[in-house]
């Protein structure tokens, strides 16, 4: 019994996020066109290919037939579906408006997932750019330029400072390159240890990050989008503010905005307001710390955090449109650079021989 469930753990962690966006899409469309739920989640399940939410969706028939509500059963499975989609299908099940919470689960996890791809777009080209001259680069000094050191052991005389740096650098590749990869393995193994063991050593990562030049501002601008977008779903839907910040901590991932969320909550609790307990985090844009105050005088917060993330979504667009612009010939001066530097100081006591000759 143990076995099976470590190896449906292992399963679970294989499916997408867009895979569970279609889940939810069929699933809403079955409930939408009148079908019990539980026939939707067994529709849904004889329906899906992937075997991990096969399985996901079978137990969850399981939780149901047993009387468990569908935002119960969805909770046992955090890594699919988090606290904010469970918290609306509940807020859907005791309203009778299922289907529609559905929906707007839907669209809010397309919007994540649409940021998350331009961002994943933007860093493609230049990093996959970079991967290969890293590869030809060291293909060269491995197989290419001891051929070249033999050769140059028959020329006599003194060779140029930069070919003598290069055939140090392929000597010390090819003697030390595995102890290299190695290391770099082990201490990413260690970081990464530290960061999900140590909360001290996660929270300093998380602060160094939010405080790096450019970097800095383009993650506080990414997290805030996605905490106004959260709110704004969740206060709409009927969900008290406090619930709505305790359900959207999760979604910041940075300890950092984590606690900011946690210090929001307890000032909230103590009567301050929604608007003065963002500022005093010094966490938050300007602009957004005027739209919540705005929405907490006229009563419309949902809408006016609703457009505070649409601010900071474009303005994160343009910014990634803007730096794939500016990565792409910077990576080609790069390339250019690493392999032409490579070439040339290979070839420059052939040049200086050429040149006595002649």
């Amino acid at each position: 019994m143990f076995k099976m469930n470590l190896n449906k753990s292992f399963s679970l962690k294989q499916a997408s996020e867009q895979a569970i966006i279609n889940l939810l899409a069929h699933l809403s469309s079955l409930i939408t066109a009148g079908i019990p739920i539980l026939q939707a989640i067994k529709t849904t399940q004889i329906s899906t290919k992937h075997a991990a939410l096969k399985a996901c969706l079978c137990d969850i028939e399981i939780h149901l037939r047993n009387g468990s509500p569908l935002s119960n059963a969805l909770k046992h499975y955090p890594h699919y579906f988090d606290t904010i989609t469970c918290e609306l299908i509940k807020t859907g099940e005791a309203t009778g408006n299922l289907e529609a919470m559905l929906e707007h689960i839907i669209v809010y996890k397309e919007k994540n997932l649409q940021l998350k791809n331009h961002i994943k777009k933007a860093l493609f080209y230049p990093l996959s750019i970079l991967c290969i001259a890293l590869i030809v680069t060291i293909f060269m000094l491995i197989f290419i330029v001891p051929q070249f050191a033999l050769l140059f052991k028959d020329f006599g005389g003194t060779l140029p400072t930069a070919t003598l740096c290069v055939i140090a650098l392929s000597n010390f590749i090819k003697q030390f390159g595995v102890s290299v990869l190695l290391s770099i393995f082990l201490l990413w193994a260690a970081y990464s240890c530290l960061k999900k063991h140590n909360a001290n050593f996660a929270l300093y990562i998380d602060m160094a990050l939010i405080k790096l030049p450019l970097i800095g501002d383009f993650l506080k601008q990414t997290i805030t989008a996605r905490l106004a977008n959260a709110l704004s779903l969740l206060i709409s839907a009927g969900i008290p503010l406090l619930n709505a910040l305790e359900n959207s901590q999760g979604l910041a991932g940075n300890q950092i905005y984590t606690l900011g969320l946690k210090f929001i909550g307890s000032k909230l609790h103590q009567g301050e307001s929604f608007s003065k307990s963002l500022k005093q985090t010094g966490l938050f844009p300007s602009l957004m710390l005027e739209m919540v105050a705005i929405g907490e005088e006229t009563g419309k917060l949902d809408t006016l955090l609703k457009k505070t993330a649409v601010f900071f979504e474009q303005n994160i667009e343009r910014k990634l449109a803007y730096l794939c612009q500016l990565l792409e010939p910077i990576t080609m001066v790069i390339l250019s650079v690493i392999i032409g530097g490579l070439v040339i100081a290979m070839y420059l006591p052939i040049f200086k021989l050429g040149t006595i000759i002649g």
